[in-house]
């Protein structure tokens, strides 16, 4: 007769299947247009009455999603004939409630931290099941985006008030006025948050751009800002099994 009188499996190493998912760079887009949206919809005049400022005060009181578009575009141009694609005949019959606006759209390259500033970190958190048992792990690295800013508007002062107003708000940090937002986002099945960072909000310069519609006379101006964005990989971990026997005495075999 045998010795052993059980046996039973238990949860021994962790083993990665090579198996691995990485960030969606879509939700950092959508965080940065929308940090953008609201500090652009933050910009008022008090002084409506003056006819500098008539543009801008309608600019103002326009609904938010009206005032920063996102996408792709090739240069001004190529946004303009997009949004008058879109708009219809609108851009003519309301041409003062489409205009001044603004776009931002980001550079395709992807350009990582040197660890100068910002340091990779595998392993950085562990996934685990509702049971407690860990099926993934974050490795987290930091990616360096360039973001192009575009304001579009039918007179100068209108688009100085914009892109100044910009610019002003990024300078001066104080409550209320974080240049650190998130991007929430979905890895391996789990949802997580993305730290971003405008890296040197001080440095920012704009430029003039070159633009024309149907001969119709516009002004526009753009400016870059670059960001330092968190950036996942999951690598997938399974649980191997193994089995243990007991003898009579109660010891493994």
């Amino acid at each position: 007769m045998s010795d052993i009188l059980s046996d039973f499996s238990i949860l021994c190493d962790e083993v990665f299947s090579g198996k691995t998912e990485h960030t969606d760079l879509t939700d950092i887009d959508r965080a940065v247009a929308g940090f953008f949206q609201h500090v652009i919809d933050t910009l008022t005049v008090t002084d409506t009455k003056r006819k500098e400022n008539q543009e801008f005060a309608r600019f103002v009181d326009r609904d938010k999603s009206t005032k920063l578009y996102t996408g792709r575009f090739t240069d001004p141009n190529h946004f303009l004939q997009k949004l008058v694609g879109k708009l219809g005949d609108k851009v003519k019959n309301e041409r003062n409630h489409v205009l001044p606006t603004s776009y931002i759209t980001r550079d395709q390259s992807l350009v990582f931290s040197d660890g100068s500033d910002y340091t990779d970190m595998t392993q950085s958190a562990t996934l685990n099941t509702e049971s407690g048992e860990a099926y993934a792990y974050l490795n987290k690295s930091f990616l360096k985006l360039n973001y192009e800013l575009t304001v579009i508007a039918w007179s100068e002062p209108a688009l100085i008030r914009i892109m100044l107003g910009i610019m002003m708000w990024l300078r001066h940090t104080k409550n209320g006025r974080q240049h650190v937002f998130k991007a929430k986002t979905m890895i391996a099945g789990a949802p997580v948050e993305s730290a971003i960072t405008i890296t040197s909000p001080r440095d920012v310069t704009s430029s003039v751009v070159d633009l024309s519609l149907d001969e119709t006379r516009l002004v526009g101006m753009s400016a870059s800002f670059e960001v330092a964005v968190e950036v996942f990989e999951a690598e997938e971990v399974t649980q191997s099994i193994g089995t243990l026997a007991l003898d009579e005495g109660g010891l493994i075999v």
